[in-house]
């Protein structure tokens, strides 16, 4: 088991001085400019969260293969459409584009950007279908898969969105998504 840094507090971030807001629902930041989704909807049946994953809840350690806070980030860019940051896709890369589209409604998702979660051998069994809903039910213009995707996905998406649909996204990649 690899236990990961405690994270601070929301306490111990509002005491250095960052400013701590909550949201359970769906809801804008940074005056309307982006998206939280609130809780992703699982709703495929094979983005079935991360193989092995467990949370501690105080001292007790359970399997927690769901990961039921984790959301993902949108932006509407006119013109373009709507662009959903990814940070790993525990819930789906898919589940979070079609919870992105459900808020989004008739808006085409122009970019998904981000962790894909794909790496690993449980993960991997997932990539064929990962890559076949991102092509036929979410169809965006560009796919940007970063850090946990896995080599052997990333393969897999550049071999069906390339050329010209697929982008590598690494530090120090540099988007620039502007209004049409």
């Amino acid at each position: 088991m690899l236990l990961l840094p405690e994270e601070p507090t929301f306490e111990a971030i509002a005491k250095a001085g960052g400013e701590v807001v909550t949201h359970d629902d769906p809801h804008a930041i940074c005056g309307g400019f982006f998206f939280g989704s609130g809780a992703i909807e699982r709703t495929t049946e094979y983005e079935t969260g991360l193989a092995g994953h467990h949370s501690f809840r105080g001292d007790v350690c359970q399997p927690d293969p769901l990961i039921m806070d984790e959301r993902f980030v949108a932006a509407y860019v006119p013109g373009r459409g709507l662009t959903v940051f990814s940070a790993c896709s525990h819930a789906g890369i898919v589940n979070a584009c079609l919870n992105g589209r459900e808020h989004f409604p008739n808006t085409r998702i122009d970019l998904v950007l981000g962790g894909f979660h794909l790496a690993g051998k449980e993960m991997e069994q997932r990539i064929g279908a990962t890559v076949r809903d991102l092509k036929d039910r979410i169809n965006p213009r560009l796919v940007a898969p970063g850090h946990c995707t896995g080599w052997r996905a990333k393969a897999k998406l550049a071999n069906t969105f390339a050329p010209g649909r697929y982008a590598p996204s690494v530090v120090g990649t540099l988007y620039r998504l502007s209004a049409v």
